[in-house]
């Protein structure tokens, strides 16, 4: 039985290899052969029919002058076909890895990358106490402090500058004191220093605006920004809003989920969404209509969802909805004392 492992069958021809390469690699071959095969395919064309004045060549002894040329010319195409390779794979900009080739190819489409610009950054000298005024030259040199696995980065001043000891204590001024007129705060909101501020919704707020103008509002929603050390505070006319426009802003600040680090994509926050979104939109209904839509469609739903975020423990869902279920509950409990004292009102008419 003939083995099939091929081990006897001497040199053949195998160049040159086929270049055909699929769509989408990152990297194609087309290489017609390497040393080996080279090698191998010219000793197999010594003893092939077409080269009949090379039958008496009969020593494969790699020794041999003749093997030795063999093996000269199979090194030259081994060369060869990796540099043809690495040209073939810098003409596409998928495989290419040069920048000059990217660049190239950019420029066949009309597009011309800019030159490369040095890095700027802003300095700040601190002058010793016993040195009043001094003058700083262009192009002083100044090193940066590497951080781990960094390295020190050098930089030249621009243009000359005066430093003095007593701007050592100037620092960038990181707020600054909002200008507001009476309707900005309704539509803006406030921004107060510091987070206590004790203040919680429907607090009264008067706001002095200067001249003699002094502004009764009601606070509609209290929020602390820990990280910036300030508190935002949306307000309401004194004379209070309507209950859809009050609905409708607190559908809008607590849809805006990212704030509050919720996902919009979870199944729960969906269902909390699908129910106030509605309350967003600009609606018709009178207030004993839209008192009976917050008790039959809008708190049974958030007070489920609210249970079940707090059995599943969701450290962000749970005071988002908890929130937001208080704010409008007190919406629809204004809506009742409403409804009371107009009934009140028309009763006593009556």
């Amino acid at each position: 039985m003939k083995p099939d492992c091929g081990c006897c069958e001497g040199p053949h021809i195998s160049t040159p290899a086929a270049t055909e390469n699929r769509p989408g690699l990152d990297a194609i071959s087309y290489r017609a052969g390497t040393y080996a095969s080279f090698f191998a395919t010219m000793q197999a064309r010594l003893s092939s029919t077409d080269f009949p004045e090379l039958a008496a060549l009969k020593t494969r002894d790699p020794a041999d002058p003749a093997m030795a040329l063999l093996d000269a010319w199979a090194v030259t195409g081994d060369v060869l076909t990796f540099y043809q390779e690495r040209y073939a794979n810098e003409g596409y900009l998928g495989t290419a890895i040069e920048r000059r080739s990217v660049v190239e190819l950019a420029r066949l489409i009309g597009y011309e990358p800019r030159p490369g610009v040095s890095a700027t950054v802003y300095l700040a000298y601190e002058i010793d106490k016993n040195a009043t005024e001094v003058e700083i030259p262009a192009h002083t040199r100044t090193q940066s402090v590497p951080g781990p696995g960094e390295q020190m980065q050098t930089f030249e001043t621009a243009d000359p500058l005066t430093a003095r000891f007593e701007w050592n204590a100037l620092k960038p001024r990181m707020s600054q004191p909002p200008v507001r007129s009476t309707g900005s705060v309704v539509k803006d909101g406030l921004y107060l220093q510091g987070t206590a501020t004790q203040l919680k919704a429907n607090d009264a707020l008067l706001i002095d605006f200067g001249v003699n103008v002094q502004q009764p509002y009601r606070v509609s929603s209290v929020e602390a920004d820990t990280a910036a050390n300030r508190t935002r505070v949306t307000l309401l006319p004194w004379g209070g809003a309507s209950a859809a426009k009050t609905l409708r802003e607190i559908a809008r600040r607590y849809g805006a989920t990212d704030r509050f680090g919720v996902k919009a994509e979870s199944g729960m926050a969906q269902r909390v969404l699908a129910v106030i979104r509605p309350l967003a939109e600009d609606t018709a209904l009178d207030n004993a209509a839209l008192d009976s839509h917050l008790e039959q469609k809008v708190l049974p739903v958030l007070e489920e969802e609210l249970h079940a975020a707090q059995a599943g423990s969701f450290a962000r869902l749970e005071p988002w909805i908890a929130a937001m279920l208080d704010e409008i509950k007190r919406v629809r409990h204004s809506l009742a004392r409403a409804e009371s004292k107009s009934n009140a009102v028309g009763a006593a008419v009556a």
